[in-house]
């Protein structure tokens, strides 16, 4: 199940040296939970992210590479060159446990990076002998990682810097052969664009939190992988019978029938009934739907998916291209994001401007959330007066301009001009430009809001907020809902109430308040235990490998039972689904503690002022709702309680590390003096103490 090695490269010296996956395995499983330990192992305190200091950390899930069942439904990816592009293997012979998890301190918001991606590198990744490859140091030239038969050599990259992410994988596939497997930056990660991402194959990118800036900041061009080492599970015959009785019961579901025949475009045009940051009503019923045809698109997935999520679009208008295409590397891949952010956060709908847009974008190695976010911010600073096209280099950034996108864009990723101060990300932007365009600034702890929670949809959902406000990387997809996947279901047929709900996400009825608010996205019962729920949930994806979209997540039906069974079966060892959460708490409260340790308190866990109390701006079906001040403080204390975190400042408790067998995190705690007494429920914070401004108060608190 494990290769059993972790790598550490030095990139100062050249050097690297191993050690045993075991003892971080016994601990915090794989993935995201063994790079949060290392990061706070490796990484100095308040160290610069961009800094030679930082830690940059890849880490595959530990189901990763799990071999299929005969018969598993699978996606034929393999039937066109572009698609073997990072995908070298043949579709069904592994499953779709592929996650790598990409981890360092974010340089776009100072606390923990994190994000993972699919594909076929994970795989390739632990079939080359490591479940784990940090990097520490700088290097002071170009250079990449070649990772083959348990050895690593770093090798001169001089002649892939500046080329876009898809040249750079051609030409390493053309050094190392087909069944290379590559993750790495492109023009974005290079100039350093805070919020810059890592990318692999065709459509699969790491992209949130900047971590391609961070590969940048240490000249690391990519990491190739070539995977020959069998990976031994205990029990072979037990993993396929785990596997089918997943498979048996995800065949029945909606879910699988519908992204199996169609991906996700039919849903993603539903996000229209949801979206309320965006007033015009002229986006059409089938925009996104009839672009398949438009493009003869057709889909695409994650090696080894029985429901793939994006489509291939074979090729696309050069015209506004930023990054030129290599010859023998032709269209683009897209999924949910891509097309939410152009049509709804820049309100786009030239669909040809839009491919060219994210075509770029894939090419730079750049993040689609935070770049049309800070797009979207500029773009309604100009319509509010706040900014003219003075202040963006002449650009006229009106509502969806089909110059104006491209153009900015090309000043982002080359750090041109205004662009200089974009790619600094949207807190630092906001900071310069002044005049009130924080006011518009969508962020917290710096990140930009992830493009389907946006604004308005934030105020009228109270779990979503909480989410937002505690997420370690201070976004909803580290936090997604079970109350988000029962409306999906509901909006899509499915069974009605709590009861046939609960088939597909498993509660604990002692955990999850249940009564006629749980589900009301209003209403603030039960959202604190919620926002635990769904964390917990994708912190056990993100140790196992597994995709949301597999998983509980929009009603997938692998639960933490199916989840235990697997790992069960590949370990030997005996797992059950409380154990599996109590993991995940685990990993949840190192995150914490690393984010304590980096500066984070209950001072940094809000929104922005204009999303609560009466100043909060209006926002489309959220006019006439608003976040309470005091309640949502209220709503944090339960979360903290519940978590075994410090009312007053939001620090893990001694005996909640203790009992998750990290004495050590503690002992540093308290050595830097962050670990702090506790207070009682009955004495929160008033709203003046948690720093709200005083036009954001209820009317109890004045």
């Amino acid at each position: 199940m494990y290769a059993g090695n972790i790598l550490v490269v030095d990139l100062n010296t050249g050097q690297s040296s191993t050690r045993p996956t075991k003892p971080y395995a016994d601990k915090f499983i794989g993935g995201r939970g063994i790079n949060a330990r290392l990061l706070y192992e490796l990484a100095p305190p308040h160290c610069d992210p961009i800094g030679p200091d930082n830690v940059l950390i890849f880490g595959t899930g530990a189901l990763c590479g799990m071999p299929a069942i005969p018969g598993m439904p699978t996606l034929d990816g393999e039937t066109t060159p572009i698609n073997r592009v990072g995908m070298p293997m043949k579709d069904g012979e592994v499953t779709p446990f592929n996650r790598v998890e990409i981890t360092a301190k974010s340089p776009e918001t100072g606390i923990l990076g994190s994000a993972n991606m699919g594909g076929a590198f994970g795989i390739h990744l632990k079939r080359s002998g490591f479940d784990h490859v940090a990097f520490t140091g700088a290097s002071d030239t170009p250079v990449y990682l070649y990772l083959h038969d348990g050895q690593a050599e770093i090798r001169d990259a001089t002649a892939l810097w500046g080329k876009d992410t898809y040249e750079t994988q051609t030409l390493l596939q053309l050094e190392h052969g087909p069944d290379a497997s590559i993750a790495c930056i492109g023009p974005a990660g290079e100039n350093l664009v805070r919020f810059a991402s890592v990318r692999s194959g065709r459509g699969h990118a790491a992209s949130r939190t900047g971590l391609g800036c961070v590969m940048g900041s240490k000249r690391l061009k990519a990491i190739v992988a070539q995977g020959t080492q069998k990976l031994e599970f205990a029990d072979y015959d037990k993993c396929q019978a785990a596997l089918e009785d997943w498979y048996q019961e995800m065949r029945s579901r909606w879910w699988f029938q519908e992204t199996s025949r169609f991906g996700l475009t039919r849903t993603v045009d539903e996000y229209k009934r949801w979206w309320s940051a965006a007033p015009d009503a002229d986006v059409p019923s089938e925009l996104i739907r009839n672009m398949k045809a438009k493009y003869s698109a057709r889909q695409y997935g994650c090696l080894g998916c029985p429901t793939p999520c994006m489509e291939y679009y074979p090729g696309t208008d050069d015209a506004t291209r930023v990054v030129p295409k290599a010859e023998d590397a032709k269209g683009t891949v897209l999924n949910c994001a891509y097309y939410i952010y152009p049509t709804y956060v820049t309100r786009s709908r030239d669909r040809d401007v839009f491919m060219a847009a994210v075509d770029t974008m894939q090419r730079a190695g750049i993040d689609v959330s935070s770049t049309f976010t800070i797009i979207g911010w500029l773009m309604q600073c100009q319509e509010n007066g706040v900014t003219t096209p003075a202040d963006t280099d002449g650009i006229d950034l009106q509502w969806g301009s089909s110059t104006g996108i491209p153009a900015i864009l090309a000043k982002i990723i080359s750090r041109d001009g205004i662009g200089d101060v974009l790619a600094n990300g949207m807190k630092s932007a906001a900071k310069q430009i002044g005049r009130n365009s924080e006011f518009y600034a969508d962020a917290v702890k710096g990140l930009p809001l992830y493009g389907v929670p946006n604004p308005g949809i934030t105020i009228g959902d109270k779990g979503m907020a909480l989410g937002h406000v505690m997420s370690p990387r201070a976004d909803t997809m580290k936090t997604l809902l079970p109350a988000e996947s029962f409306e999906v279901l509901r909006t899509a047929g499915e069974e009605q109430g709590i009861e046939a709900y609960a088939k597909v996400v498993h509660f604990k009825p002692e955990e999850v308040t249940l009564n006629e608010n749980t589900f009301n996205k209003d209403k603030y019962d039960g959202k604190a235990e919620q926002a635990i729920l769904g964390e917990d949930l994708i912190t056990i994806n993100d140790l196992l490998g597994f995709c949301k979209l597999q998983s509980w997540h929009l009603g997938a039906t692998a639960n933490e039972r199916i989840q235990s069974a697997l790992l069960s079966a590949a370990s030997g060892r005996e797992f059950t689904g409380d154990d599996l959460f109590h993991y995940a708490r685990a990993v949840n409260a190192l995150q914490r503690a690393y984010n304590v340790r980096e500066g984070t308190d209950r001072s940094q866990d809000v929104l922005p002022p204009h999303m609560v109390g009466r100043s909060a701006r209006a926002f489309g079906i959220a006019r006439d709702r608003s976040i309470d001040p005091v309640q949502f403080e209220e709503l944090k204390n339960k979360y903290y309680q519940l978590r075994r975190w410090t009312v007053t400042g939001g620090v893990p408790t001694q005996e909640a590390l203790e009992g998750y067998g990290m004495a050590d995190i503690a002992a540093d705690l308290k050595r830097l003096g962050l670990l702090g007494d506790d207070v009682p429920a009955a004495n929160p914070p008033t709203a003046q103490a948690a720093g709200i401004p005083a036009s954001a108060r209820s009317e109890a608190t004045r």
